[in-house]
């Protein structure tokens, strides 16, 4: 009888001992992390491409990567012509004239864990304007443009409002409008108003 108890107390403390250590290996689970990805940037029409990189800390665990992208300044949504491989993490974009910005996106890195860990990272995307010749973009808003909207865009008084840092689209938009048709400008005019208007500091 007394041997069966002592089987008891020591099979008791073996589970204990066991229960702990899974414990202690659970609490060192780390979640995945990134690396440094600064901020992508790529002038208008050309491919803009990075590799996502997730590691698990505890190099045990598999990492699965997935990503989600928002809205940019002017409304387009930046996965036309964009493409993510979840396998290899490279994220590249297409981009063109009209992706003018910047845009969020959001990677996530989950392993597989008991239970899984998730990481999430936001990237800001940066598309440039096209270099071109600013004085003619000045030149095309000063004789267009100007007596609306104040030097360089700016606005203040006597201006209907600011237009500085308005994109393609926008200014556009603008020309449609029924108050703008008696101004006539080509799609690359239009470009080099744009461009100027985004050449400041502020934009």
């Amino acid at each position: 009888m007394r041997n069966a108890f002592l089987v008891f107390i020591l099979g008791l403390v073996a589970l204990f001992t066991l229960g702990c250590g899974d414990t202690e290996e659970n609490s060192n689970q780390n979640a995945p992390y990134f690396n440094d990805l600064g901020t992508p940037t790529v002038t208008a029409g050309d491919t803009m491409s990075f590799t996502v990189i997730a590691t698990d800390p505890n190099d045990m665990n598999n990492v699965t990567l997935t990503y989600d992208g928002t809205l940019g300044p002017n409304g387009n949504p930046f996965t036309a012509g964009a493409a993510f491989n979840e396998t290899t993490g490279v994220f590249s974009w297409n981009t063109d004239a009209n992706d003018v910005g910047e845009y969020s996106v959001w990677f996530t890195a989950t392993n597989n864990a008991v239970p899984p860990l998730t990481t999430h990272k936001q990237v800001t995307l940066r598309v440039m304007a096209v270099p071109t010749n600013s004085s003619s973009g000045e030149t095309l808003y000063i004789q267009n443009c100007q007596s609306c909207h104040g030097v360089n865009g700016a606005g203040g008084a006597g201006s209907i409002f600011g237009v500085q840092c308005s994109s393609v689209i926008t200014i556009t938009e603008a020309l449609n409008l029924r108050a703008m048709s008696g101004i006539s400008l080509t799609t690359q005019e239009i470009q080099d108003i744009a461009n100027f208007l985004q050449s400041f500091p502020t934009c």
